[in-house]
């Protein structure tokens, strides 16, 4: 076990249970609230991987699982989130307690699938486009988007591989 808190001061009484010191048997978990539009799409074990990446290490990414969903929800400013326990899959001596994290929960998960940066997609009357550059003209072209990783969008029909794609649509 592992003391990752320590309850008192020195020469400071407390009371019998009252907590003294907090013990670790693995390591640490990492806890983040879930706003209750996406907790439905994140599941218990094995079934979502999560990406953790800390500040203190840029660019490494660290891998863990949920382990568990509170059942008891959070307000935070009127909208409601759920606590998620994430434990990591290999731990890594050099993670501190209380070190800030950015984690990526995927909750959907395909292979050879075509995507593009979602910023270069636009909305028009409920439909998305992109702008293809054929040769010296551009091209507004509508597409079918499908899952989402919050930074890339998976491309289901109007766009081929190899297409050049361009953040202006003037």
């Amino acid at each position: 076990a592992k003391i990752i808190k320590i309850w008192f001061e020195k020469k400071e009484l407390f009371k019998p249970g009252q907590p003294a010191i907090s013990l670790s048997t693995s390591g640490y978990k990492i806890q983040s609230d879930i706003s209750e539009l996406e907790i439905g799409k994140i599941k218990e074990n094995n079934e979502n991987k999560v990406l953790i990446e800390f500040d203190a290490f840029p660019g490494e990414i660290f891998k863990g699982r949920v382990v568990s969903i509170d059942p008891k929800e959070i307000i935070k400013e009127e909208d409601k989130y759920y606590r998620v326990n994430i434990y990591f899959e290999d731990f890594d001596k050099k993670i501190r307690s209380g070190m800030s994290a950015d984690i990526t929960i995927n909750i959907s998960f395909k292979d050879n699938i075509l995507k593009i940066p979602e910023f270069t997609i636009f909305e028009e009357d409920n439909k998305e486009f992109v702008t293809v550059l054929k040769g010296n003209l551009k091209e507004k072209r509508e597409i079918k988007i499908g899952i989402s990783d919050g930074e890339s969008i998976e491309i289901i029909s109007g766009l081929n591989q190899g297409e050049i794609i361009t953040i202006s649509d003037d």
